[in-house]
């Protein structure tokens, strides 16, 4: 088919070109559609794909199928976080301009080399911790001193007006441009010599008492996190990005970064080990991109990763996380945040030493996940060390004089109540008094520490926050292989019970993906290609779901290993099988038959019990 005719029924080559007009004959010899209505269309009004979505027999005006339906107007719906050929272009010809970046990057490098040219190493010494205890001076000096340099305190008045604009006008045009004021001030010092990470405009970033979705490689992709929204999770995040593939500009790995409107709460999670490459990106992200956070990766386990000194492997350099931390810290807009596990190896844990000097170089978060890198994901997530972590960041805030920070906001929180209560009536000045309360409730989270290891229940979530006696309590919990294998795990854990989800609702959360993956990847055979890839990905997790109707004990365990087992009905059996040709037949429940000679093979070892990966996981169908 003619490409041009396929999309508008027009062509201007006429009857003198070389491609097929004949929309009839081909729908004559492709297979059925998948259904009645194309997504895109009912979406968008529109369909890019013509003919050829496999929707197409919707897209004709009249039952002759001579020529296409026209366009409708439709509420506007954009993925946000696109860049343009033209900006992938430069940075594939190298020469997209960091200058400002690099020199920031060079000046941060310079400054670590010469104080901690060991640290390089790995090693920790004498002089670190007479650096620790410097650090820790100079920063409560800066907080607390009633005269420092002027340029600091310059810096830390914008920070204070951007703090109390966006406090008045949350997300308003104001609240950016005096945040915006007060990091272009500190970068310029930066870029002209200054150094010191410890007066840099402060960032707020407040995950208390939220749920946060795990970035997961393949698997959480943008129609997952739709549906994990739909259930009630309150932070998303993007997939892994590596720091050198979106410098050269690779589409496939700016398309991690897409972000969908009901994403409220939404970061992107790079992975990097070189200050002057993580500068780079975290200007591109600034420039490009609409986020809430970005998140450093410092935990995926992968040997390709960390073999590049990414990943796990930069946690055990602390002189090379600090460069990456200051410089993206220094450039970023929006506050940053390090994921990382609790060690590299399961005798040398290090979280507990690298976390007390993340917030001093400009990190407003840290998650950590409950596993060394050599337990990848076997075993149980060590919640005890999580909970000891959880109070050194306690206390962490208040080496850094955050508290001292905390006080000042609650004082004007209690400032503006009294105004309130004499300018206004007494109706308003409740109702402003409530909403300062809030804000001073909110200020002493302003290093949020998330927990990360075997959720599954909100039994689970619950003794995450609430700790052991009064101590160890975590500021959000984050969610990774329970959400793949039960979405609903979220609205579980805000409504406090236990879901005996049945076999249909499963389904119809797997056609719900299936429309989300259609509406992003497309409803070509592409499209649909790749929704089904995506979904036996899933799939491969969520076959280990047993029905709490099932169960003999409650809350389950995600370590468990249960028996097979016969389902209540026929579907949820099938959905309970172990072998992959089963999976695909779900698929074909909702996409139509696989093309001959179809296989599968899931791409995540985790996905599988112990002793089960490669069993029976690639499957010829035809």
């Amino acid at each position: 088919m003619c490409s041009a005719f396929v999309q508008t029924s027009a062509c201007g080559y006429g009857n003198a070109c070389r491609y097929s007009h004949d929309i009839a004959a081909y729908f004559a010899q492709r297979p059925e559609d998948l259904g009645e209505e194309c997504p895109i269309w009912t979406l968008r009004g529109d369909c890019r794909f013509g003919v050829t979505c496999r929707f197409g027999r919707s897209h004709l005006q009249d039952p002759s199928g001579l020529s296409l339906r026209k366009p409708v107007e439709t509420p506007p719906y954009e993925e946000m976080n696109f860049v343009s050929f033209e900006i992938t272009k430069q940075l594939r010809q190298n020469k997209y301009d960091f200058a400002t970046t690099d020199r920031i990057a060079a000046a941060i490098v310079d400054d670590v080399n010469s104080k901690n040219e060991h640290l390089q190493q790995g090693t920790k010494g004498a002089a670190d911790e007479q650096d620790d205890e410097e650090r820790c001076a100079r920063l409560k000096a800066a907080h607390a001193a009633p005269a420092v340099e002027e340029a600091a305190e310059a810096d830390m008045a914008a920070e204070d007006v951007a703090v109390e604009e966006t406090e008045r006008d949350p997300g308003g045009s104001s609240s950016a441009a005096a945040a915006n004021a007060a990091m272009a001030a500190y970068r310029d010092r930066l870029a002209n010599g200054a150094h010191d990470v410890s007066i840099r405009p402060r960032k707020r970033l407040d995950f208390g008492g939220k749920l946060y979705l795990a970035p997961l490689t393949t698997v959480g992709n943008l129609p997952f996190r739709r549906v994990c929204k739909d259930f009630g999770v309150d932070i998303t995040c993007g997939e892994m990005a590596l720091a050198t593939s979106l410098l050269q500009g690779s589409p496939s790995e700016w398309a991690l970064l897409r972000r969908h409107p009901c994403e409220d709460l939404f970061g992107v999670q790079i992975a990097g080990n070189h200050a002057q490459h993580m500068g780079r990106v975290a200007q591109l992200l600034n420039e490009h991109c609409t986020l809430d956070f970005v998140d450093i990766n410092m935990g995926c386990p992968i040997d390709s990763v960390c073999n590049k000194g990414m990943g796990a492997s930069l946690a055990q350099r602390a002189g090379r996380v600090q460069m990456v931390v200051r410089s993206m810290s220094s450039i970023l807009n929006c506050p940053l945040t390090v994921k990382m596990r609790i060690g590299y190896d399961n005798d040398c844990p290090n979280a507990h030493k690298l976390i007390p000097r993340l917030p001093g170089w400009g990190a407003s978060a840290v998650t950590l996940h409950g596993r060394t890198r050599q337990q990848r994901y076997t075993k149980n997530a060590d919640w005890g060390f999580i909970r000891r972590c959880a109070d050194i960041a306690a206390d962490c805030r208040k080496q850094l004089a955050v508290t001292e920070w905390s006080a000042s906001q609650s004082a004007d929180a209690a400032a503006e109540v009294a105004a309130a209560a004499k300018a206004a009536s007494e109706e308003d000045a409740e109702a402003n008094a409530a909403e300062a309360a809030a804000r001073a409730a909110a200020a002493p989270n302003f290093f949020a520490f998330t927990g990360n290891g075997d959720v599954f229940s909100f039994e689970d979530a619950v003794s995450a926050w609430e700790g052991q006696d009064g101590g160890g309590q975590v500021s959000a919990v984050m969610v990774a292989r329970g959400a793949l294998i039960k979405p609903w795990l979220f609205t579980e854990i805000k409504e406090r019970r236990h879901w005996d989800i049945s076999a249909s609702e499963r389904l119809d959360i797997l056609k719900t993906f299936t429309r989300y993956g259609l509406e992003h990847w497309g409803t070509d055979d592409k499209g649909v290609a790749n929704v089904r890839k995506f979904l036996l990905e899933w799939l491969s997790f969520l076959y280990r779901y047993v029905p709490v109707g099932l169960l003999e004990r409650l809350p389950a365990r995600i370590q468990d290993r249960p028996p097979a087992f016969r389902g209540r009905n026929d579907l949820e059996t099938l959905m309970a099988s172990r072998e992959s040709s089963d999976w695909v037949k779900i698929t074909e429940l909702l996409l139509g038959p696989v093309p001959k000679g179809f296989s599968f093979t899931p791409k995540h070892k985790s996905n599988a019990y112990e002793g089960e990966t490669g069993k029976d996981e690639s499957q010829s169908h035809g």
